[in-house]
């Protein structure tokens, strides 16, 4: 996302935005891991063990990328409540 001023354009420090579009990540990886393990699993052939085993890392990966991005979601908005409660 980016801010434009009567100067220069600069990117918005948008927490947020920032953690949606990692959620948004995290959910296109395991989308793409999960297509990978249904095609293993289709029973169309057999089943390689090293493209098994990197889409279970591809899995667990994009598992904690979105634990990860959902926290900072969580915090973003503890940090909003609490700025409108200074101002209130």
């Amino acid at each position: 996302m980016w801010t434009t001023t009567a100067t220069a354009t600069k990117p918005s420090m948008d927490i947020s935005s920032i953690a949606l579009g990692g959620l948004r990540a995290a959910e296109s990886q395991l989308n793409k891991a999960a297509s990978g393990v249904a095609a293993n699993s289709s029973g169309a052939g057999p089943a390689d063990t090293v493209d098994l085993s990197s889409t279970a890392v591809a899995l667990l990966s994009a598992k904690e990328d979105y634990g990860a991005n959902l926290a900072t979601v969580k915090v973003a908005d503890e940090m909003s409540q609490q700025a409108i409660g200074l101002m209130a």
